[in-house]
């Protein structure tokens, strides 16, 4: 998926409809797995894939889907140590911290 432009393609989908939470859950999700593999984790980085997600967790603070799918996706992509310090300076972790304190009963969260 990645190799046949899927990143280019859920980023500019999330970009594109920035206010539907539907679709930035569903954005969110696709970076999630992709990062799940570590040979993903840089290119989604170069391909705008952290601005997008943090952009969805940004944009819909009151979806839980969101929030969760976001943070799993942001999650994978600073596994990456070389992701870590880029994660951090687009303004994930207080948007993590705060992920965290509103659904504090999701325990996947």
């Amino acid at each position: 998926i990645a190799a046949k432009g899927g990143i280019e393609a859920v980023v500019e989908t999330m970009r594109t409809h920035g206010s539907s939470a539907e679709v930035q859950k569903q954005g969110c999700w696709a970076l999630g797995n992709l990062a799940e593999h570590a040979e993903n984790q840089v290119a989604i980085a170069a391909k705008g894939g952290i601005d997008a997600v943090v952009g969805a967790i940004t944009s819909h603070p009151s979806s839980e889907g969101v929030q969760y799918l976001g943070c799993r996706a942001l999650a994978f992509i600073a596994s990456s140590d070389s992701l870590k310090l880029q994660v951090r300076k687009a303004g994930a972790v207080p948007l993590v911290e705060k992920a965290l304190s509103k659904f504090s009963e999701n325990g996947n969260l």
